[in-house]
């Protein structure tokens, strides 16, 4: 839900920069700003630290303040998403819809591999992946 919110106003905020920059600026942009975060979450890998947690308390399970830290969290990946959408001009009626919606997927995808294939793998396996994915995403937006 806090996603859908962020990711509706991102759109909303992303057609206000298009009357103000162009679309190849927001593209790069939006490509730095995950290349960078690609970056940091591979030096953050070697150097072996570990990820911002969101059972903060180690319980096991997500409380009502874990989960909208944790949708706070992802709903950044959409706002950046809905930004562009927005600068690029585009129809962002459905983009909050279905950053929902991947999110949800991803998350029980998560929750499988985490229980089933991470115990093949260290966590710095998983956090140097995700820092390539990143990285490969904002190359892409330029390109693409």
């Amino acid at each position: 839900m806090i996603s859908f919110a962020v990711t509706s106003i991102a759109v909303c905020f992303g057609g206000f920069l298009s009357n103000i920059i162009s679309d190849m600026l927001g593209r790069i942009i939006g490509a730095l700003t995950l290349g960078g975060l690609g970056i940091y979450t591979l030096v953050n890998a070697f150097l072996n630290r570990e990820p911002v947690e969101c059972d903060r308390d180690k319980s096991f399970s997500i409380d009502t303040k874990e989960a909208c830290f944790m949708g706070f969290a992802m709903s950044i990946d959409c706002f950046m998403v809905g930004m562009s959408v927005g600068i690029e001009g585009s129809n962002g009626a459905w983009v909050p819809v279905i950053c929902g919606i991947l999110q949800m997927l991803f998350l029980y995808i998560g929750e499988f591999t985490a229980k089933h294939i991470s115990r093949h793998f260290q966590q710095k396996h998983f956090n140097m992946l995700a820092g390539i994915i990143l990285i490969l995403t904002g190359i892409s937006r330029i390109f693409l």
